[in-house]
């Protein structure tokens, strides 16, 4: 088993968020933090800690010298949770900003990953994407909107 990096003791503290819903682009968001944090660019921080209100995942986001949120698509969940326990992400990453169509289909692709991860490890800046208050076409499930959860 490969040894993962720890950015704990030494330069800046980036700490990663991401999300795991079920649908592709979440698990790409997911796959992305899990790799990064292999890669010794940050560590994995617990969203459903601070979502919780868990105080002491909440202080080591508000300790960290970067927060890194990377959404899966336009209802920006990782955002959103990080902002109502005051944590501000230093940088915004949306997977569907990339080109890639959120969609049930659980199947990673490589190349895609690959375009998320360039993303945060370049530190590459995405355009503003609109209101993110605003209901999603595409359905915050992956439904394609069929099911109103957007």
């Amino acid at each position: 088993m490969a040894e993962t990096s720890c950015t704990c003791g030494e330069g800046k503290r980036t700490v990663l968020y991401g999300c795991s819903d079920v649908s592709n682009t979440g698990q790409l968001a997911n796959a992305a933090t899990v790799r990064l944090t292999q890669e010794g660019k940050g560590r994995i921080g617990c969203l459903a800690g601070i979502g919780s209100q868990q105080k002491r995942f909440i202080a080591a986001a508000k300790a960290a010298d970067e927060v890194v949120a990377i959404d899966g698509c336009e209802v920006a969940c990782v955002k959103k949770t990080l902002e109502l326990a005051g944590i501000i992400p230093d940088r915004h990453i949306m997977v569907t900003y990339f080109g890639i169509t959120k969609s049930g289909d659980l199947t990673l692709h490589d190349e895609e990953s690959e375009r998320v991860v360039g993303a945060v490890a370049t530190d590459r800046k995405q355009p503003p994407t609109g209101d993110l208050n605003e209901k999603s076409s595409e359905g915050g499930c992956g439904c394609g909107g069929g099911c109103n959860c957007g």
